[in-house]
């Protein structure tokens, strides 16, 4: 809106207006004329001055509200603040970076209620000034008109100074503008300001809600670590006791062993004295045994080769019947040569010797003293040999022992040392073996997905030869029962290749056939799409052949064989072809053992080794039936 410079152009302002009628161009007239328009434009600017003032105080009560609602934001900050504040003092877990962060926000809202109260100060000066105007504008209104002041004063003069009312009131017209506009630029501010305010107040909330969860979850860490950490101490408490306890019994034990040791190598050398003093008792005897036994051999030579004179004469006097050089040859026996007699002589002594030694007063209590003695002497021999056995057993258990007590001895007495290595080494320990342990499980899951995906396929090819021989159901393939079920498929599908290679041989049609081929098909190499006479359907991942099929080939591409699953060779029933049909089977490649898919090659030689075969048992049977 433009400011006017003088009456007729503010008085151009209105020109829209209705304009009053004219009068009569007096000098009386034209006073009443301009007086009228003065009138007027007073009413003009007077409502004017009143629209002003209402807006005024619409402004004055929005920047009161306003005030309001920042002083509650200063204050929530404030105690946002004193509650940071006392975070920061009270606990310990804030982190240095938490710490940077917090006294950032700070700083920006610090600046922020600096720029808030600077503009509140700005506000306030503007709402002094339009009080002053408004002020002003009531003096105005209650001073009298200047017509009733200055009737009689010229028209010039009322001109000019409504032109300078109005050239005030225009200056403060747009100073109100333009503290409007301050107003609403600070509303715009201020709201912009609170939406980003409301957006970092609830950031900081859900930050601290957060820090609070952590808290929380910290602190129940830390009492299940607090418990397990007193769990962890009440074993090793009885893990000490325990060992304690096996350590004195051990000790006991080991006591108890030395003292055995101890007493068993006293007994030990108390029986090695024994052994000593019984040796020597048995040298001893020894001895006088092989005295007597030289006494003995000596008395039995002169008992063999000599006999008293007087036994000689007794036996010689009977006999009267002896005579001439009878008598003289008994002379000659009687007395003998001077050698002879010596040596009788020297028998005899040993004898009487022998005798007063073995207290004898016969021959015969002197054999029975000497066989007396030669049982005592057996029998300490025997008691030698268990003595010696004895012996030897306690040196083997004093040996054992001696090991026994060395090992001990490597044990150690006292308390162990209790080493951090060796506990930072068992929890190592410990947790290899339980990453172990979950990669063993993984892998255990693994292969049981695994063998479910082989027990459904296995339900599923069931499924697919249900309709061969209804008779002969699979039952549901379990773990028990996967080898079962598989012979019994395994059997069923050889049994059907065999019936679709025994069947009429004759031409076989031509007509389209739909050979429906698993998606899971791992070994028939399917044909390019653009082989002659074959077709692929991607809809139904089914082949459809529009020539001659290969001989000997079912549907599924499986070659039949009458043949158990275990049988890998084939065998040939002619001896002439057998060169023939190994080398047939070489080149061959066997379901069972490939893991590529079959080429069709691949499968026109098997299909002909099956052909040639079959030929020949048929050869066969026909050869037995004419035989027959």
């Amino acid at each position: 809106m433009g400011r006017p410079r003088s009456a007729p152009h503010a008085v151009g302002l209105d020109a829209n207006k209705p304009q009053p009628p004219r009068r009569v161009a007096t000098a009386g007239g034209r006073h009443a004329v301009l007086q009228d328009a003065s009138q007027d434009e007073v009413a003009f600017y007077a409502q004017r001055l009143a629209e002003i003032a209402a807006q005024h105080a619409k402004l004055e009560r929005e920047f009161q509200q306003r005030g309001t609602a920042n002083r509650r934001g200063i204050r929530k900050m404030h105690d946002e603040n004193t509650h940071l504040r006392t975070i920061r003092a009270g606990t310990s877990d804030v982190t240095a970076a938490e710490l940077d962060q917090l006294e950032q926000c700070k700083f920006v809202e610090r600046r922020r209620l600096n720029r808030l109260t600077h503009q509140l100060e700005k506000l306030q000066d503007g709402i002094r000034e339009a009080e002053e105007l408004r002020r002003l504008d009531a003096a105005f209104r209650s001073a009298p008109s200047l017509e009733a002041v200055s009737g009689n004063r010229s028209v010039v003069l009322r001109i000019q100074k409504l032109e300078k009312l109005l050239d005030e009131m225009m200056s403060e017209q747009q100073c109100i503008n333009n503290i409007r506009n301050m107003y609403t630029k600070l509303l715009e501010e201020l709201r912009e300001e609170e939406a980003g305010r409301e957006s970092r107040v609830a950031v900081m909330e859900r930050e601290i809600d957060t820090r609070q969860r952590q808290y929380e979850k910290l602190v129940v860490m830390f009492h299940n670590v607090t418990a397990d950490h007193q769990v962890a101490q009440a074993a090793l408490e009885e893990f000490k006791d325990k060992f304690q306890k096996t350590r004195r019994l051990k000790d006991k034990a080991l006591g108890e062993r030395r003292q055995r040791v101890e007493q068993a190598l006293k007994e030990t050398q108390e029986l090695e004295l024994r052994e000593v003093k019984l040796q020597q008792g048995i040298e001893e005897e020894q001895q006088r045994i092989e005295d007597a036994e030289t006494e003995r051999q000596v008395i039995l030579h002169r008992r063999k080769r000599a006999v008293s004179v007087a036994e000689r004469l007794s036996t010689a006097q009977p006999d009267s019947h002896w005579q001439g050089g009878d008598n003289d040859g008994l002379l000659q026996t009687i007395g003998g040569s001077p050698e002879d007699e010596e040596r009788l002589r020297a028998y005899e002594e040993s004898l009487r010797k022998m005798m007063r030694v073995t207290e004898s007063s016969t021959v015969d209590e002197l054999v029975t003293n000497f066989e007396l003695e030669y049982a005592a002497r057996l029998q300490l021999q025997n008691q030698l040999r268990e003595e010696k056995e004895n012996l030897e057993q306690l040196s083997a258990e004093v040996q054992r022992l001696k090991e026994a007590e060395a090992k001990e001895k490597l044990c150690g007495v006292g308390q162990p040392p209790v080493s951090s290595c060796l506990r930072e080494e068992l929890l190592t320990c410990i947790a290899e073996a339980s990453k172990k342990r979950e990669e063993a499980m993984q892998e255990g899951m693994g292969l049981q997905r695994l063998f479910a995906e082989l027990l459904r396929r296995v339900d599923v090819l069931a499924a697919a030869t249900a309709m061969y021989r209804p008779e002969v159901r699979v039952p549901p393939t379990t773990a028990d029962k996967l080898q079962t079920n598989l012979r019994i498929i395994g059997r069923k599908i050889l049994s059907l290749a065999d019936e679709a290679v025994s069947c009429d041989n004759g031409p076989i049609s031509t007509e389209s056939m739909l050979v429906v081929v698993p998606s899971s098909n791992t070994r028939i190499a399917l044909p390019p799409p653009g082989a002659a006479g074959s077709t692929l359907d991607g809809g139904s991942n089914a082949v459809v052949s529009g020539g001659a099929s290969e001989p000997g080939t079912s549907s599924d591409g499986i070659v039949p064989s009458s043949e158990p699953l275990e049988i890998r060779s084939s065998i040939c029933s002619s001896v002439s072809s057998g060169e023939e049909d190994s080398q047939s089977c070489d080149r061959g490649v066997t379901l069972n053992d490939n893991e590529d898919p079959l080429t069709r090659d691949q499968i026109k030689r098997l299909a002909a080794v099956v052909l040639r075969r079959e030929a020949r048992r048929r050869q066969h049977e026909k050869r037995r039936q004419g035989r027959g």
